[in-house]
Order: C-alpha cells, then structure tokens, then sequence
C-alpha cells in the first residue's frame, strides 16, 4: 500500500467526501475504490509531495480531475 501513514491519518475515508472506501483490487471499477489524488494537480504545477496527496474514493478523483479542489466542489454541489 502507497503511503500508509496517509491511509490511516485519514481513518480510510475519502479526503473530499468522508465515504468508507475500498482498497480491494478485484473492486477498482467501484465508486468506493482508494485512489491517490493530488490536491494541486500535476497538471497544475503540484507535486508528488506527501503534503500534496490525499487518499480520495474513485468517484471524487474522477470528478475531480485536474481542478483544484475549491472549484471542483463548488461546481459539483
């Protein structure tokens, strides 16, 4: 598991909206699937840096994109 300190300071849930998610890889098709996100993403200058990566469900990653986390979920509420 990547960055596992990060998995458990964030209790296994998702950075953006608090769901309970998976790390099962037969269930990487899931919403609920953990997957690693860049806050600032890499197409916006951000970097791999520890302070810079949150565990996030597929769905919110997905969703998300490469916006920056206020206008993303401003504009998916």
């Amino acid at each position: 598991m990547k960055h596992p300190s990060l998995w458990f300071k964030q209790k296994g849930k998702c950075f953006y909206c608090g769901t309970a998610m998976i790390r099962n890889n037969n269930r990487r098709n899931s919403g609920k699937y953990a997957t690693i996100d860049h806050v600032i993403p890499k197409a916006q200058g951000g970097t791999s840096e520890k302070h810079n990566v949150v565990y996030s469900c597929r769905r919110c990653n997905l969703e998300k994109g490469d916006k920056l986390p206020a206008g993303w979920y401003v504009a998916s509420r």
